[in-house]
């Protein structure tokens, strides 16, 4: 008697298909775990609330510093906007002046230097500001122009 092969099955079977949907499943249940751990609660303590901020900003150009001068300039645009002279500023964004022929960090210098001297002579209303130092080609040479945000003084 002799004895018979099966030939059905001398092809080896591909699990190439297989890998990828495997790659692609694990992928996604590690996505899912790393989506579980992580948390999305932001930290609210230390956001200023900007539904609280005037919509009214104040944009002044100085040639050099006087903090009296900014002072006066502030108490006079609150009077006008009829804001409290109790009003913060809450943002001030300073620009410092640099001609095209100079390194743009000049005006960035100059800006910064104003900021600082705001805050060393504490002038009234910069108390608890935030400051955006900037530097622009479109501010006249050794000026600062300021942009300033206010709020009610809580």
């Amino acid at each position: 008697m002799r004895t018979r092969r099966v030939r059905g099955h001398e092809e080896e079977e591909d699990a190439t298909e297989q890998a990828g949907w495997l790659f692609a499943d694990s992928f996604l249940a590690l996505m899912i775990i790393f989506l579980a751990t992580i948390s999305f609660v932001p930290d609210i303590k230390n956001v200023e609330d900007t539904a609280k901020t005037y919509t009214q900003a104040l944009t002044l150009t100085y040639d050099k510093y006087d903090p009296v001068q900014v002072e006066a300039d502030i108490v006079k645009f609150l009077t006008k906007a009829d804001f409290p002279l109790s009003s913060k500023v809450v943002f001030a964004r300073i620009i410092g002046g640099a001609p095209a022929t100079q390194n743009e960090l000049n005006g960035y210098l100059l800006a910064l230097k104003f900021s600082l001297d705001l805050q060393r002579d504490q002038v009234n209303y910069f108390r608890e500001t935030r400051f955006d130092i900037k530097s622009s080609t479109l501010v006249a040479d050794k000026s600062v122009l300021i942009q300033v945000t206010f709020a009610p003084n809580a």
